[in-house]
């Protein structure tokens, strides 16, 4: 055998392992590994659990045993500014009031700081979304 016929030996040799290399990665990139692309549901489904932990959540305060209040639509935070209060588009001010502090009082990062840091950022973001949606709510009314 000579060095040419080495050499081309080695070679193929060489190539074959790379195309197995690169056979495993193209085939385990669709397993479990960093390479997700379903990182924004999971993200959605932590941020659903931990509303959900905020909402269970009794509400202690004196104007919950008085009245019954009005009930509204549960806030979608990946919607539109009268879906986040959970109210219709055609709400009134006295409505929209009543709405934000309705949610305020469940997502006001100050009422989980027990629950952890993780709580708390979520309700911060919340009450950021519920008063930039009551604001947008409230400029969009048409004046009398």
């Amino acid at each position: 055998m000579n060095k040419l016929q080495a050499f081309l030996i080695a070679d193929g040799a060489l190539i074959l392992v790379a195309a197995f290399f690169f056979l495993y990665l193209y085939f385990r990139k669709g397993r479990d590994t960093h390479f997700r692309d379903d990182i924004w549901k999971e993200e959605k489904k932590r941020e659903a659990k931990i509303d959900q932990k905020i909402l269970l959540l009794e509400d202690t305060s004196p104007e919950a045993q008085g009245p019954v209040k009005k009930a509204f639509r549960m806030p979608n935070f990946y919607g539109k500014a009268h879906e986040i209060l959970g109210i219709s588009l055609t709400a009134d001010a006295e409505t929209i009031t009543q709405a934000h502090k309705h949610w305020i009082k469940r997502y006001h990062p100050d009422r989980v700081t027990h629950l952890g840091p993780q709580y708390v950022e979520q309700a911060r973001r919340r009450a950021e979304q519920l008063n930039s949606a009551r604001q947008e709510m409230l400029q969009r009314r048409p004046r009398k």
